[in-house]
């Protein structure tokens, strides 16, 4: 109950619960959070929930629009009484994919648990804040899944590390991420229910 409702105040965390990282399982899947009375800790909440709100909704437009390229594709085979000008003033200013050339690559950056090496500079350095927040957030998807998956068979509990890994920004796939990581497994011991 207290994890649903997020009500779980000490002495030591009251006032600084929601200082610190707001990308937890337990805020996300909290159905309500404690009354807060603080205005900036309130905006920091807002903005936060606001944020996923809008990734959220930046993923489903490019997920439709790659739905109406694909649509208009089909469509141009048949019908091709629209001019490439018409066809191009109905996308969007924002989608110039159309535009980039058929043997485009963009570079990778090879990253670690500490720095970012970049094909522009020689000098490793530090990875940015918002590489490790991203990351920080996929290793928490990762290690819910992979969880969820072993805790059905053998009843153990991961923990994956991140060794190095490779990002880069495609225009047409966003922000792409291949990473090497090594999961460390730990056995649960097994529950046995009691049924009266």
């Amino acid at each position: 109950m207290q994890n649903l409702f997020f009500h779980h105040f000490t002495e030591k965390t009251t006032g600084t619960i929601y200082f610190g990282e707001l990308n937890t399982k337990t805020i996300d899947d909290a159905i309500t959070l404690h009354a807060i009375k603080d205005p900036p800790y309130m905006y920091r909440l807002h903005s936060h929930f606001m944020n996923k709100r809008i990734q959220d909704l930046q993923h489903e437009g490019v997920k439709l629009q790659r739905v109406l390229r694909t649509m208009d594709q089909f469509l141009q085979a048949n019908d091709t009484r629209l001019s490439l000008q018409k066809k191009l003033s109905l996308q969007d200013r924002r989608d110039f994919h159309h535009q980039l050339a058929i043997n485009n690559t963009e570079t990778w950056d090879q990253f670690t648990s500490k720095a970012l090496y970049s094909d522009v500079s020689l000098q490793p350095p530090a990875r940015p804040a918002t590489l490790t927040i991203e990351l920080k957030n996929l290793m928490e998807k990762i290690k819910e899944l992979i969880n969820e998956e072993r805790f059905r068979k053998i009843r153990s509990d991961s923990r994956p590390r991140i060794n190095y890994g490779y990002s880069r920004v495609h225009p047409l796939y966003g922000v792409q991420h291949v990473m090497q990581i090594t999961v460390d497994s730990k056995k649960k011991p097994a529950i046995s229910e009691v049924v009266k």
